[in-house]
């Protein structure tokens, strides 16, 4: 039998499901993975920039 402070409705109810989350303690690890992700993501939309300006650059020589 599940706890029922951890069921969260399919609807999508943002409240519990945030606040089940920021129940979980915060260990190394998980700031860990945040950290990857953050960086990842930033590097990501560093090539895309640097791509999207290239393109721009190449269109108006043309």
């Amino acid at each position: 039998m599940q706890d029922e402070r951890f069921m969260v409705p399919k609807t999508g109810n943002t409240i519990a499901a945030s606040a089940l989350i920021a129940a979980k303690p915060d260990t190394a690890e998980s700031q860990e993975k945040r950290r990857a992700r953050r960086e990842r993501q930033e590097k990501e939309r560093e090539t895309k920039r640097v791509a999207e300006l290239q393109r721009r650059k190449a269109r108006n020589r043309v």
